[in-house]
């Protein structure tokens, strides 16, 4: 298979690989509430609910999920992201809290941040914050005294006005707006915050994932958008493929987007070969899918009022890991011993010249990478499951952390 590139080069693709979803598991102990948010974190799974608060469900075994914990305080949880024994729960137009989660039976609030909000990313000591007064800026949050949250900058954006979603990779913080499109900033420093690029577009941009150099954007009745991101000055759309339904969120694990795509489900786009994505499956969920996160093989559907969906089938990352991190800064440890690597640049990011990795059992591992010119140690890694190891992908410094998230010691 092949075909032109934008530069007018022949490009020869890989024939793409039909992926099978079925159906593992189903939790629909919702109250009055809709799913609106999933993210999986070791063996958890936090599933933010519209007028139902923040469920911690219990998904080691994906046949059977189980509740084990639920916060409440924040009500209406259209957003949530965790890292570390804290998961940075959003309260919708009131504002975030800090609940520490390191016994996930019992959620305690132990910070919070009283503004308008609607989406937040968290990496190292601070949280990426969408919203302000009128939903119309970002802050950076220090949260490295989590009871005392300090605000370090707010950046006022005002293309649009009408937020969507946030993402973080390589120092940079991606916004996508549903009238204003994507806005691209570099936040290397966290008290001076600049707007580098953004792409304008007229409505329907729901959300953006970033993985390696691309960002991906889900748009609502016109399937997912995929933008290079290489040279953020000068976002620009290099593809768009439609999907069945309306595109609600994406998440892009292994070479594969997985599309949120509302009554239609789920659907896999095959983005190995990002300018020539090819639809490779699809999952009809009963509900409406709003959100989607892909760990371990399986894929954690937001089914709307039928709660969480667990689809396996999804395939590992191969090889080994690719941080977006200068290689200076990026260590590994291993128990109590920390060893450092040597690394070769790879496109985007950095890779290690180790064709494999090998751990010992019953041993854990942590990667530390480097945020604002300076290094932070992640959550531990339980080295025992490959599968913990492997997924989700890792070729971002965002994907690198949310793969650590699969387990910290005690879990």
């Amino acid at each position: 298979m092949w075909f032109y590139g934008l530069s007018g080069l022949l490009v020869f693709a890989v024939p793409p690989q039909e992926i099978s979803l079925k159906l593992a598991g189903t939790w629909s102990g919702l109250g009055k509430g809709n799913a609106a948010k999933v993210v999986v974190a070791g063996h958890y799974a936090f599933l933010g609910a519209h007028q139902d608060g923040c469920f911690i469900i219990d998904v080691s075994n994906p046949s059977a999920p189980t509740l084990v914990g639920r916060y409440t305080n924040a009500t209406d949880a259209a957003d949530i992201d965790v890292l570390g024994p804290y998961a940075y729960v959003v309260d919708s137009s009131r504002s975030l809290h800090i609940v520490d989660v390191s016994d996930p039976a019992k959620p305690v609030g132990v910070g919070r941040h009283e503004t308008y909000a609607y989406a937040a990313k968290a990496v190292g000591q601070y949280v990426f914050l969408l919203g302000g007064e009128g939903l119309e800026d970002f802050r950076i949050l220090d949260v490295g005294n989590p009871q005392e949250p300090v605000v370090r900058s707010t950046f006022a954006w005002t293309d649009g006005s009408s937020p969507s979603g946030i993402a973080v990779s390589g120092g940079r913080v991606f916004i996508s707006d549903r009238h204003g499109g994507l806005g691209i900033f570099d936040v290397r420093s966290a008290t001076s915050p600049y707007l580098i690029g953004k792409r304008s577009q007229s409505t329907g941009i729901l959300g953006v994932h970033v993985s390696g150099s691309y960002a991906y954007l889900p748009y609502d009745g016109l399937g997912l958008e995929i933008v290079p991101v290489s040279d953020p000055g000068s976002p620009i759309l290099a593809r768009r493929i439609d999907t069945d339904g309306y595109a609600q969120a994406v998440f892009v694990s292994g070479g594969y987007a997985y599309v949120a795509d509302g009554s239609a489900g789920i659907v896999v786009i095959d983005v190995r070969h990002p300018l020539n994505p090819q639809r490779v499956g699809n999952y009809k969920t009963t509900g409406l899918a709003v959100d989607v996160f892909v760990a371990g093989g399986n894929v954690f559907v937001a089914d709307n009022l039928q709660g969480l969906v667990i689809l396996s089938g999804a395939p590992l990352p191969e090889g080994p890991p690719q941080i977006d991190a200068q290689p200076e800064d990026l260590r590994f440890v291993t128990g109590s011993k920390m060893e450092s690597y040597t690394w070769e640049q790879s496109g985007a990011g950095w890779r290690s010249l180790m064709s494999s990795i090998r751990f010992n059992p019953n041993r854990w591992g942590c990667w530390t990478l480097p945020v604002f010119h300076q290094t932070w140690p992640c959550i531990c890694v339980n080295l025992t499951s490959i599968s913990s190891i492997h997924a989700p992908a890792f070729m971002s410094l965002t994907s690198a952390i949310d793969c650590l998230r699969f387990g910290r010691p005690g879990s």
